[in-house]
């Protein structure tokens, strides 16, 4: 069995849904784990998740606050002296249009941008010197089946999945209402892909879960259903969604590819297709043609080097 004994890991929005599944998974394979949440019962989760011998604590912070996660990321590293794991779990969701409000729109930005983006982008640059430091390490950062649905960049046979929603169609574009979340995952894309480039060479590998819809208290807010006790949305829908424990356990498949594993990759798993790791797409596996160690500042480009 797949082993994290003794490593630490960080899971952002892991209070409930899909974050409490995957830092149950860790945590069951061993793993030092350390959640974060906005919500405040984030210590009793990590308390249930710790009942049957397992290691979690909980701090309540907001993933867009460098002092918040400047806080958790040392709390972690304190624990077992650096940070082997970093998911990148926590997010929100919005309706949000071209033709909004201005000062909602403006609102809408910081809160969806700021968590999606902003508190991805802050913990990945606290971690990742640390991982350096350690030696290895593994991002994950989860996003979502919007930024290529149903096989990109290669097809999927859709017979093997006649409920899939996505049947006749490869849809690769994003949603008419969510503007932000889109742009916020389409970003995350970019940090996911330059980080896996970066510090491959350091034996980290980067890689996103893009997830359809699945059990979450972001969608479950967003159908209107509060993630509270007596507030099940109903079983056809429920039915319907992706199970985050089964996501739980893709992920820990995709740890235990190690070192060699993929990177750079979008690990897509789709809505009415099974829930299982796909292979590494030959077109995002990252394989850097350059030693990220000789250059003479980590994160400075090569002189002469310019984006395109």
């Amino acid at each position: 069995m797949f082993s994290l004994d003794g490593r630490t890991a960080i899971v952002t929005g892991g209070a409930v849904g899909v974050g409490r599944s995957l830092a149950a998974g860790l945590a069951g394979a061993g793993a030092v784990v350390t959640i974060c949440d906005i919500r405040p019962d984030v210590a009793q989760t990590a308390e249930q998740l710790s009942a049957g011998g397992a290691r979690v604590t909980g701090i309540v912070a907001d993933v867009s606050r460098p002092e918040d996660v400047r806080r958790v990321v040392d709390a972690a590293a304190a624990r077992t002296g650096g940070v082997d794991v970093l998911v990148n779990n926590a997010g929100v969701v919005a309706v949000t249009t071209p033709t909004d409000d201005w000062e909602k729109s403006l609102a809408d930005y910081d809160h969806v941008l700021g968590t999606n983006l902003k508190g991805a982008f802050l913990f990945g640059r606290a971690v990742a010197p640390l991982m350096v430091e350690r030696g290895g390490g593994e991002i994950v950062n989860v996003s979502t089946d919007h930024v290529h649905t149903c096989g990109w960049p290669d097809p999927v046979d859709h017979a093997d999945a006649p409920t899939c929603p996505w049947r006749g169609e490869r849809r690769t574009t994003g949603w008419v209402y969510l503007d932000l979340y889109d742009a916020s995952k389409w970003a995350l894309n970019g940090l996911t892909q330059s980080w896996a480039k970066m510090l491959r060479p350091h034996g980290i590998r980067v890689n996103n879960l893009c997830i359809g819809a699945t059990d979450s208290a972001m969608n479950r807010g967003f159908f209107g259903y509060a993630y509270e006790p007596g507030t099940e949305p109903p079983a056809d829908l429920l039915a319907w969604w992706m199970d985050p424990d089964r996501v739980a356990e893709v992920m820990l498949e995709l740890l235990a590819e190690g070192p060699e594993g993929r990177s750079g990759d979008n690990v897509g798993l789709w809505l009415g297709h099974p829930t299982v790791l796909p292979p590494p797409s030959p077109v995002l596996d990252v394989r850097p043609d350059f030693d990220a160690a000789a250059l003479p500042n980590l994160g400075q480009p090569p002189t002469g080097a310019r984006p395109a």
